[in-house]
């Protein structure tokens, strides 16, 4: 069984969905002075409201999307912050967590969650130690 919609609440998901009266009554094969009668008559057909209801969740579907993107950007905003402080930080307290076949390089994990690595004597740091490092030409080097 058809729902049953009247002129005003056609007119109203018309509104929210951008489309006026003459667009939609093109859309529907119709003449604009027949859509217009329709409307005001509340006389809405079966073939209106289906194709009003689908305008009307498509635009659920938009301010949904919309939602969701807002709450990812604010995900996402405090860890692009993070990583302008790292990229604009002179010197940086890193943690040693690997340790990879060429003895004098170490990589390094920063309390932001980002990584780098830097180059010392073999042996000199063991994974856990802290190291104080400055930003280099290419990776990090160690603050004496």
């Amino acid at each position: 069984m058809a729902i049953k919609m009247t002129g005003k609440q056609a007119m109203k998901i018309l509104k929210e969905a951008g489309i006026s009266r003459d667009e939609f009554a093109g859309i529907m094969g119709i003449k604009c002075s027949t859509m217009r009668t329709c409307l005001y008559g509340n006389r809405v057909s079966a073939k209106m409201v289906v194709k009003l209801s689908e305008l009307a969740g498509e635009e659920i579907e938009k301010r949904e999307i919309a939602d969701v993107d807002e709450m990812i950007e604010e995900v996402v905003a405090p860890i692009k912050e993070v990583e302008k402080r790292v990229e604009q930080a002179e010197e940086l307290i890193g943690r040693v967590y690997l340790k990879p076949r060429n003895p004098y390089r170490y990589d390094v994990e920063f309390a932001d969650g980002s990584h780098g690595w830097f180059r010392a004597k073999p042996n000199s740091y063991f994974i856990g130690d802290e190291v104080r490092l400055r930003k280099a030409d290419r990776g990090w080097e160690v603050v004496r």
